[in-house]
């Protein structure tokens, strides 16, 4: 199908074209335009055979009953001749991996992320998604075992990640900030949650988008998570044992992933990356290295972020934060907090910055 087709809906002469030259495609190999009992990688005909033809593996596309029978220079004109023009992503696409902006149609930017699911047929509600504090899905395409989900791509937002890790140090974010993006975080997590299933295979700071007046925006949640029953999970969190690979009825996915949300906090705390490399021996884990002074006031300031430091934070509301991070570190135990619990708790430490603040 014509990806101008599949995402504008209308139909132009260069989706005839397309069409055309995937069945050139389908000529010179013998084989259908999608064939789900192949590998997964070779379901697509066309993006496959483009593939190939860019590694120079022109042969591997060929019709095996008809070796012999095409010269090697007729062979080459052919294939080139399918695969020209023949994109597999139109113009003002958002890139996947740079989020690049785009004005497509209305001019509404947008990303798009695609999954292959197991299951043929998935129906979401797109009100289920509709939240403040989450990046908003703007609807979704499900066909031969891929799964598409368009969401809506904002403008001036930055990745918590940049402002932790990568910015100057002169942007640090002070302390009421980093509360209150942490708790836009835990309310667009919690009602994710309502289905009591995780949202992510690895929930990072990355995934955190924050505004131009630091609101938090949850990206790239797995929608095809909420709406499984018993499907089979993998889960893993660098440097901080959360590991699921089923989802039981207990919801351990859910608690592995409360468990990511605390390293972020955890991140959040110390302005440091959860595992680094380049740190000294032994705090590289950041989890690992950070653990034993969490629950000790007195010792809290050894790892929090020189640039709160520097500028100030209640060493009260600093300690409360740590408390819970060991709280969500340990959500594999019986009795930890649930994220509705735990957006409470941070509610509260927002509410008791912003009244020391104004007061």
């Amino acid at each position: 199908m014509d990806p101008c087709y599949f995402y504008t809906g209308k139909l132009t002469r260069k989706s005839d074209v397309y069409a055309f030259r995937v069945v050139l495609f389908e000529v010179l190999s013998g084989r259908q335009a999608v064939d789900s009992t192949l590998d997964e990688e070779q379901w697509g005909l066309a993006p496959w055979a483009q593939g190939q033809i860019k590694e120079g593996k022109v042969n591997q596309i060929m019709d095996p009953r008809m070796m012999g029978q095409i010269s090697k220079k007729c062979l080459k004109e052919f294939a080139s001749l399918a695969s020209r023009r023949l994109h597999t992503q139109p113009k003002c696409w958002v890139d996947e991996r740079t989020y690049a902006p785009t004005k497509f149609g209305v001019g509404l930017a947008i990303y798009v992320r695609k999954k292959y699911i197991e299951t043929w047929k998935l129906e979401l509600e797109l009100e289920d998604f509709n939240h403040p504090n989450l990046v908003k899905l703007l609807g979704y395409c499900s066909q031969w075992g891929e799964l598409y989900c368009f969401y809506e791509l904002f403008r001036g937002t930055t990745s918590l990640d940049k402002y932790l890790f990568i910015e100057p140090v002169t942007t640090s974010l002070p302390w009421v900030l980093r509360l209150k993006i942490a708790v836009g975080a835990a309310k667009g997590l919690a009602f994710l949650h309502r289905r009591k299933h995780p949202t992510y295979s690895q929930f990072k700071t990355n995934r955190i988008l924050v505004d131009k007046d630091f609101n938090a925006l949850l990206s790239d949640f797995e929608v095809e998570n909420l709406y499984a029953t018993k499907e089979r999970f993998g889960y893993v969190l660098d440097g901080l044992a959360g590991i699921c690979s089923s989802l039981p009825e207990d919801g351990a996915g859910v608690k592995s992933e409360i468990s990511a949300f605390g390293a972020v906090l955890l991140e959040i705390l110390t302005g440091m990356k959860l595992y680094d490399e380049k740190s000294p021996l032994g705090k590289q884990n950041l989890v690992e290295w950070a653990y034993i002074f969490l629950a000790n006031e007195f010792k809290l300031g050894l790892i929090m972020d020189p640039q709160l430091q520097h500028n100030g934070y209640p060493p009260k509301g600093a300690f409360k934060l740590a408390q819970l991070v060991l709280n969500c570190l340990q959500s594999t135990q019986t009795g930890c907090l649930s994220l509705k619990e735990i957006e409470q708790v941070l509610c509260g430490c927002y509410k008791e910055e912003i009244r020391s603040v104004c007061s």
